[in-house]
């Protein structure tokens, strides 16, 4: 028969990798909650910057999640820039992602910085927001205008 120092060896290895997905498993639906909490924060700001960008005659497209907002500023030629605040779907950490389209291709950069409590500031997004319209608009005579 097996010894049991061996058989509750072997019960112990299980019972730590269950504790493991279940720790990751919390961290990531409260890094979730975080981001739900994060994007609810900062639709207001970024409903303004769209009524402000449509004002001055910029095509914004804008789609609001309770996990995610994506914006597309949309040239004359249907080429885009855009940016988009979501999910890392293993972690539920905050991703940032930018997004383009060239040449009838579409395009998504994610970011290699992930963020949650520790390291979020809601100023991360607004500066990228801020530095996406400013490309758009010096990038605008390469693209047919605004």
């Amino acid at each position: 028969s097996v010894n049991t120092d061996d058989f509750f060896n072997k019960i112990d290895t299980q019972l730590k990798k269950e504790s493991e997905v279940n720790a990751a498993a919390t961290a990531a639906a409260k890094n979730r909650k975080f981001l739900e909490q994060v994007i609810a924060r900062l639709n207001p700001t970024v409903r303004t910057y769209e009524s402000k960008l449509k004002n001055r005659g910029i095509n914004v497209e804008m789609d609001h999640y309770p996990a995610e907002i994506r914006i597309k500023l949309r040239y004359k030629s249907g080429d885009y820039k855009g940016l988009s605040i979501g999910e890392e779907v293993k972690s539920g950490r905050i991703g940032l992602s930018t997004l383009f389209r060239e040449d009838s291709k579409s395009y998504r950069s994610r970011d290699d910085t992930t963020y949650d409590q520790s390291n979020w500031e809601d100023s991360i997004f607004i500066d990228r927001l801020q530095g996406l319209i400013e490309d758009f608009v010096s990038d605008a005579n390469k693209h047919g205008g605004i």
